[in-house]
């Protein structure tokens, strides 16, 4: 039996990240939902964490310990430079954080937990022999629900590999805000074609905002669907406007936090918070026929609102495409070819996890 961490209370929200939104480097402005609280400085320790959150050994929190002392120093960089002046490292570094911070997150932990408890309930409930056994409580959890997520990273990332990474700078008098669902994950060109499901890192068409700083945001997306004029990878963003979008996108892609500058106008946070409209927690979907017939349906959780954000432009030839709406959207060409098999990635683009035996050997969950 493996011994117990000192480390209970284990952060899904690095706080190097959210000291990027502080005025001090020990406090936060927050916002917390479930008990409608205004907080202008909440303690770095004491939020963005879940005890053991990654199981009691302490093995994956230690093993996120070592890679954001990376993620720190390469975003520090970008943010002090106000510059996206990065190698190879840096950029597979930048890919590893946004997928991982999206796979970690308490969200997808309770996704995660949804989804296996209502399969555990179904599978009970179909079955003539527990037919008075019906079960529609919470029966079933994960020992460490983010775990197959944060295991995929090997198999995810390399489908991110041609996204265009461009920094969004934010030249106006407001500032950004994030969240505890700080990966937002972004189609213009589905939902301009009205595509009613969900849409994941290889599907064409993908954008992902991630805010980094209140004056920074970096954009991953689609070079093959998108244009976008930057000027060495930056975008100054000048028009008020475009920020409310982004921090409603923020807004609307969070889960139970909001987290901002300390000095945050708090009339703009409540001009937010008039929109009461956010994603949903989760996106489980089960389905059951006339006849007792069950369809499951998991999708990522994604934005499937249209945010009409006006400077990232759709091209001409993207705009032509014929996109089923009730089918899976296509996938890109490298992500095809890694379904497939034809691609094998550069040994050294793995090489941050490489000999990481978490990655090797499976848990048992």
């Amino acid at each position: 039996m493996s011994k117990k961490t000192e480390k209970v209370y284990q952060h899904y929200i690095p706080k190097f990240y959210l000291r990027l939104f502080s005025t001090n480097r020990n406090s936060i402005g927050t916002y917390i939902f479930n008990v409608d609280r205004y907080v202008k400085n909440a303690s770095l320790d004491s939020i963005g964490g879940v005890d053991y959150l990654y199981g009691e050994d302490g093995q994956i929190e230690d093993w996120f310990s070592e890679f954001e002392g990376l993620w720190n120093n390469t975003i520090k960089k970008i943010v002090d430079n106000n510059l996206l002046q990065i190698d190879n490292d840096d950029y597979e570094a930048l890919l590893f954080f946004i997928f991982l911070s999206d796979a970690r997150s308490k969200t997808t932990a309770d996704i995660n937990n949804k989804f296996i408890n209502e399969l555990a309930i179904i599978t009970n409930n179909i079955d003539p022999k527990n037919k008075n056994i019906m079960l529609s409580e919470k029966i079933v959890e994960y020992k460490i629900p983010n775990y197959y997520p944060i295991a995929s990273a090997e198999d995810i990332v390399p489908t991110m590999y041609d996204l265009k990474l461009v920094l969004l700078i934010n030249n106006t008098s407001n500032q950004f805000i994030t969240s505890d669902c700080f990966v937002c994950k972004y189609n213009q060109f589905l939902i301009d074609k009205k595509h009613i499901l969900g849409y994941g890192y290889g599907q064409i068409g993908f954008q992902c905002f991630v805010p980094i700083s209140p004056k920074h945001c970096l954009l991953l997306y689609d070079p093959s669907i998108y244009e976008l004029k930057t000027k060495d990878n930056i975008f100054v963003i000048n028009d008020n406007k475009e920020i409310y979008k982004l921090n409603k996108m923020f807004y609307y892609n969070s889960n139970k936090y909001l987290f901002f500058n300390n000095e945050y106008n708090k009339n703009r946070l409540d001009v937010l918070l008039n929109n009461k409209n956010r994603l949903k927690e989760d996106d489980c979907t089960i389905l059951r026929s006339a006849d007792d017939q069950y369809l499951i349906r998991m999708s990522n959780r994604c934005i499937l609102k249209n945010f009409n954000i006006e400077f990232i432009k759709t091209k001409k030839e993207a705009n032509k495409m014929r996109i089923e709406t009730n089918m899976s959207a296509p996938i890109r060409p490298i992500a095809k070819k890694l379904d497939n098999g034809e691609y094998e990635p550069p040994k050294e683009v793995l090489k941050q996890i490489e000999g990481k035996k978490f990655f090797v050997q499976k848990k048992e969950q």
